[in-house]
């Protein structure tokens, strides 16, 4: 069970993370798009799982972004973001 300290704890440790103030925009916006794909509101949640679970959800979620032909380029912005989200949470395989 996710609870509301660790959903805030695991936001806060990726937001602290961020560098500075366009990177903290685009990263929470590449975080957001995540979760929707997650169909998640508790970023918490993300670190949920086994990690070839959450592999396989990270692959599935550049698989569906390739399909709706998002560019590359974004893709990869997307992915830092998370990647810095499971790396702030101590959980790194992206």
């Amino acid at each position: 069970m996710v609870t509301a300290a660790v959903t805030e704890r695991a936001y806060t440790n990726f937001l602290q993370a961020i560098g500075n103030d366009h990177t903290l925009k685009t990263y929470k916006d590449g975080l957001a798009t995540l979760m929707r794909f997650c169909e998640t509101k508790v970023p918490a949640k993300l670190l949920e799982g086994n990690t070839e679970f959450s592999e396989d959800r990270i692959k599935d979620f550049i698989a569906f972004q390739k399909k709706e032909g998002i560019s590359t380029s974004l893709i990869n912005t997307r992915l830092a973001a998370v990647r810095l989200f499971y790396e702030a949470n101590r959980r790194v395989f992206v």
